[in-house]
């Protein structure tokens, strides 16, 4: 029982060591990237951008998990959601206000 426990620790501190590794952070450049478009055009339309631009990291940067969660949801679903907020809640999903 207990090897099982350490063994089972000792996993996940593999896991964790191989997604540090694999570290990766995305900028509104590598997701125009992705988009085939450009910066600008992210911005312009928010529910493009995780979290509607507000950034995980440091402005204008998120983790994978943020992009991946984001992106999984269709953007006419974020754009609905985005268009039936006020300009205070949009304010504040976008983390000014």
């Amino acid at each position: 029982r207990c090897r099982s426990s350490i063994a089972s620790k000792m996993m996940a501190i593999e896991d964790l060591h191989r997604e540090i590794a694999d570290f990766r952070v995305y900028s509104i450049a590598d997701l125009a990237e992705k988009f085939g478009c450009c910066e600008r055009t992210l911005k312009n339309k928010p529910w493009n951008l995780p979290n509607f631009g507000r950034a995980d990291v440091e402005p204008g940067i998120w983790m994978p998990g943020t992009v991946t969660k984001w992106y999984e949801t269709p953007e006419d679903v974020r754009r609905k959601r985005w268009e039936g907020m006020t300009s205070e809640e949009r304010r504040k999903a976008m983390g000014r206000g």
